[in-house]
């Protein structure tokens, strides 16, 4: 008659590679057991230090993340040994062979981590640059640009890590397909031409994020994303344009930002001839000086530019850091002026012109 230590070590699936009893199937569950719920302790401290501000939400949910993954990588392996699977057996299992390529399970872990490290890290390297343009140690374009170069050059050796994992050579592959990337080459050189506009506009940094630009067609927008071969403009109609950065390159850009935030515009206006001039440039100056989006570490200045044939010509020169929404803040300084001038009795002329009727000569 069997023992109990006969039943529970009794095979219920038996070959070459699996041994499994019901001894096995409850040591694996007591380790799933004990897994799940040392995890949920894992997890409860992770809410406590988030809760008590000892770490930010983020890095607590990546950080479990990270130790989730991993804790159930070697509890997966323990259970595959304990049934009879052999860690290096299922590792070198080959899945693909061919003369110039060899992938098995190996090489796909080691291809997953790569990419999940990757990930990981360049996500990291984004809240580094994220807490410097925080503390206004980098400006926002500044940052973006920067973090962009490093997610660019991170892609590009991580792809090529990974195709020399799998028996992949980078240079016999361009080699040996030269005459085929010449011709798919001309076929997309407009595609390469953004391409290396992309990478132009990233490290000489003309335009950054956030900068305000004008574009040939006088359209006026604030750079979105400097994305490597297209770049978004946001209009001031709230409409995103997607524009290939070879023309943010050859064609004549203004950028309002590149110097400075802040930028100086100015409003034309004309009054009728007799008006008392420096009662004008009096009431220009007071709207620039109350109006709360035009700055006042310059200040606000009014030029007299011309005698019109109808009127004096005055311009009223300000500087605003509000580029994006100046038309705003002209149109205010407008209805300020018509409102001031017509309490002050100052006119704001119309074009006039004298006709003068000859009376027609008598018909022969």
């Amino acid at each position: 008659m069997e023992n109990f230590t006969d039943i529970l070590n009794r095979p219920l699936i038996a070959s070459e590679a699996i041994n499994i009893s019901i001894y096995h199937i409850i040591i694996i569950l007591m380790i799933l057991l004990v897994t799940i719920f040392s995890l949920s302790l894992v997890k409860q401290l992770f809410n406590r230090l988030v809760k008590l501000n000892k770490i930010n939400h983020d890095s607590g949910t990546s950080f479990y993340v990270v130790t989730k993954y991993i804790v159930w990588i070697i509890v997966v392996t323990v259970c595959l040994n304990i049934i009879g699977f052999r860690l290096a057996d299922i590792l070198s299992y080959r899945l693909i062979v061919s003369k110039s390529i060899n992938i098995n399970a190996y090489h796909i872990i080691i291809i997953l981590v790569i990419l999940l490290a990757t990930i990981f890290s360049l996500r990291i390297v984004k809240r580094v640059f994220q807490r410097l343009i925080k503390l206004k140690k980098i400006d926002h374009g500044s940052g973006t640009s920067f973090y962009l170069i490093v997610k660019y050059i991170a892609w590009v050796i991580v792809i090529t890590v990974c195709l020399d994992t799998i028996g992949v050579k980078l240079t016999l592959l361009i080699a040996s397909s030269a005459a085929l990337l010449v011709g798919f080459g001309l076929g997309i050189q407009q595609i390469f031409h953004d391409i290396a506009s992309g990478i132009i506009l990233l490290f000489e940094r003309n335009l950054k994020v956030n900068d305000i630009i004008e574009l040939q067609n006088n359209i006026i927008g604030k750079v979105q994303e400097i994305g490597l071969r297209t770049s978004k403009i946001l209009t001031r109609d709230n409409i995103i344009m997607i524009i290939p950065n070879s023309k943010l390159i050859s064609d004549n850009v203004i950028n309002w930002s590149h110097n400075e935030q802040t930028t100086r515009f100015n409003v034309d206006i004309g009054v009728a001839y007799g008006s008392d001039v420096l009662l004008v440039k009096k009431i220009l100056l007071d709207i620039a000086e109350n109006h709360p989006d035009i700055s006042h570490k310059r200040k606000a200045f009014v030029r007299f530019n011309n005698f019109g044939d109808s009127s004096l010509d005055f311009s009223l020169f300000f500087w605003s850091d509000k580029s994006f929404a100046v038309e705003f803040i002209k149109s205010d300084v407008r209805f300020a002026i018509n409102k001031e001038f017509a309490e002050n009795n100052i006119t704001i002329p119309f074009p006039q012109r004298d006709v003068h009727i000859k009376p027609a000569k008598d018909a022969l």
